[in-house]
């Protein structure tokens, strides 16, 4: 060991000896460069009572960790091991293909070996991994299926499809179904449907939305969801090419349209995250979808954590494909007239099957960049905790969020302590054509009003059981020039909102009612 090496043990032996060690070896880890593997990994593997402290070290290093942990996984045994292999699971490091092998005939490690292995590439130990689909610890069996999508071992579709139909509890090997994205999976799961448990039918009709790209409309809730949702798959054919149907939209006497899409194409969605490696939980953070790619993260359905949103990653295409007809009507839109309803049937029928809602509003909006003018950090000052141990997450502000420059409304939304509407891009707002840019501006000038197209919802949340706090979250399927014009001369945005009510935060029996107060002070009648 050299001498920088030497050095950074000394100090690694202090940091553990330290009162706060976690605080202590991260200050380590901050300023650590690969020097510190050998000195890290002979310290692990001579004092057992350190090992905590040293994953944890491991867990935030840089990339020279990988090589430790892939090493001290060579020889570990037991409970050591499991939790190497979570670490791997997280940093996702590379683990050769013996090790695991080695640590799936082990039953103190097997599982996290399952799950280790469905991450790692190997399909190889496939086989090796699909003989726990039958183990009675239901555990095992949900992460088996879990790695055997993971590795795309479509000769196991049969066996988890299998599993899911007898199993009590199918919502797992369903879901590892989707992951698998097998078609050979499509007509079996049609031919349970008709005699799935009620409990189930959802998981099944999930399922099959996913697997075929295809989603009959269901009503959203009720007593009678389950015969619903058996009666709209029955007689589906998935090899006939899409059909999308729109049902409107037409009208209301509030000034509002509604209308409802049947076995949309779902370019532009709002779905559950894929579960990640070794997690128990089907569902929990949700994304918005376009296409097959990720776009924005959007947090989980929980009602008192953090609302936000965060970009992943542009997507390969945009987010919807306007005809000439339809910008024809969205060159100056003075009302939610008949024909503007007409011509956007198109973009409806390329969204998600369900209930949508239509709204013309005129949204004052700001560009903002990332940082402490978005509301996304904005909003922290505006707390006051009652619980004094909640302080701290005051001071947890993402500076990052939403991870790209979009748009805000300026104010809070009137009439609401704590409301905010954000409207993110789907395409960098950096990189938009100037002459365009122009061209809506010397028009709004001109006193016409062009019209964006944007994919909105409402958030209503209690953080914390401590503060309510509402957000308008909108995404841009067209109009990226048009607000930016509107932006720079300051006028309020004349957007046409649609809104898919089921992803809506508000009571059941009126998922609108959120989404409609927090347009009221901007609609256009």
């Amino acid at each position: 060991m050299g001498e920088t090496g030497q050095d950074w043990a000394a100090r690694l032996a202090k940091a553990l000896r330290a009162r706060d060690r976690d605080r202590a070896t991260a200050a380590l880890v901050e300023e650590a460069g690969a020097a510190p593997a050998p000195a890290l990994r002979d310290r692990y593997r001579d004092d057992p009572r350190s090992r905590e402290a040293l994953r944890h070290v491991l867990a935030a290093a840089g990339g020279w960790a990988d090589a430790v942990v892939g090493d001290l996984l060579s020889d570990a045994v037991g409970d050591d091991a499991s939790e190497l292999l979570h670490l791997a699971v997280r940093r996702r490091t590379a683990v050769a293909p013996q090790v695991l092998a080695r640590l799936l005939d082990d039953p103190s490690t097997v599982r996290t070996a399952v799950v280790a292995a469905g991450s790692s590439g190997h399909r190889e130990l496939a086989p090796a991994v699909a003989a726990h689909l039958g183990s009675d610890h239901g555990g095992l069996a949900a992460a088996a299926a879990y790695a055997l999508a993971g590795l795309r071992a479509t000769g196991s579709t049969a066996a988890i499809l299998d599993r899911a139909v007898r199993g009590r509890h199918p919502a797992k090997f369903l879901s590892a179904l989707v992951l698998m994205d097998d078609p050979a999976a499509v007509r079996p799961l049609l031919e349970w449907l008709p005699t799935a448990r009620d409990a189930d039918v959802q998981d099944v009709h999930d399922a099959l939305s996913r697997l075929t790209g295809r989603e009959p409309a269901i009503p959203e809730d009720g007593p009678q969801r389950a015969t619903a949702i058996r009666r709209a798959w029955a007689g589906f054919d998935p090899a006939a090419p899409p059909a999308p149907r729109v049902d409107g939209p037409e009208r209301l006497p509030d000034g509002t349209a509604r209308a409802t899409v049947d076995f949309g194409a779902g370019l532009v969605r709002i779905e559950h995250d894929p579960p990640e490696p070794g997690e128990d939980w089907v569902r929990w953070d949700l994304s918005l979808f376009v296409g097959r790619r990720r776009v924005y993260g959007i947090g989980s359905g929980c009602g008192t954590c953090e609302a936000y949103l965060h970009l992943v990653g542009w997507p390969d295409d945009r987010a919807t494909e306007l005809a000439d007809d339809v910008r024809a009507h969205l060159r100056d839109v003075p009302s939610l007239t008949d024909g503007l309803l007409a011509a956007v049937r198109p973009v409806l029928a390329g969204l998600r099957s369900g209930e949508y809602r239509l709204v013309l509003a005129d949204l004052p909006l700001e560009r903002v960049e990332p940082g402490p003018g978005t509301w996304f950090t904005r909003r922290h000052a505006l707390r006051s905790w009652h619980d004094p141990d909640l302080r701290e997450l005051r001071d947890e502000a993402d500076l990052g969020l939403p991870g790209t420059t979009h748009f805000q409304v300026p104010e809070r939304i009137p009439g609401h302590d704590c409301a905010f509407g954000v409207v993110v891009p789907t395409q960098p707002l950096d990189a938009l054509a100037e002459d365009v840019v122009a061209r809506h501006g010397d028009a709004i000038a001109a006193g016409a009003r062009p019209t964006a197209i944007l994919f909105a919802w409402a958030d209503d949340r209690d953080v914390a059981c401590e503060h309510p706090e509402q957000f308008l979250h909108a995404v841009i399927l067209d109009g990226h020039h048009r607000l930016t014009a509107y932006a720079r001369a300051g006028v309020p945005a004349r957007v046409l909102v649609v809104s898919r009510l089921a992803n809506n935060w508000g009571p059941p029996e009126d998922r609108a009612r959120v989404l409609l107060d927090l347009l009221a002070p901007f609609r256009v009648t």
